[in-house]
């Protein structure tokens, strides 16, 4: 069994490797992960491994998201983990970093 990271890329990636996005208020933080590598990868999601095998979306956006009054989270910290060749570090400081990760 292959891991998501693992997984053949039927598709060619778009020449940017790194890069971070600022998070907004109109979508959460696991849609801003899978439109950044949507577009980067130029695929629809249904070919993208869904994101809950690699990490827990609700989590992430719990950790990240706004809170219920809307206003943005006093905390401090990253998360980073590994998905579909890239290296996703979402921060408190309300942004997205996408690295691709180098082949060996």
């Amino acid at each position: 069994m292959t891991s998501p990271e693992d997984s053949p890329a039927t598709h060619t990636r778009a020449p940017s490797t790194s890069g971070m996005q600022p998070l907004d208020d109109t979508e959460s933080v696991t849609a801003t992960i899978i439109n950044q590598i949507q577009a980067r990868e130029n695929v629809s999601s249904n070919d993208l491994v869904p994101l809950y095998e690699v990490i827990d979306p609700d989590a992430l956006n719990t950790l990240f998201g706004p809170t219920r009054a809307g206003s943005h989270r006093q905390t401090t910290g990253a998360v980073t983990f590994h998905y579909l060749g890239y290296q996703v570090t979402v921060s408190s400081e309300n942004d997205v970093e996408l690295e691709l990760l180098q082949d060996d």
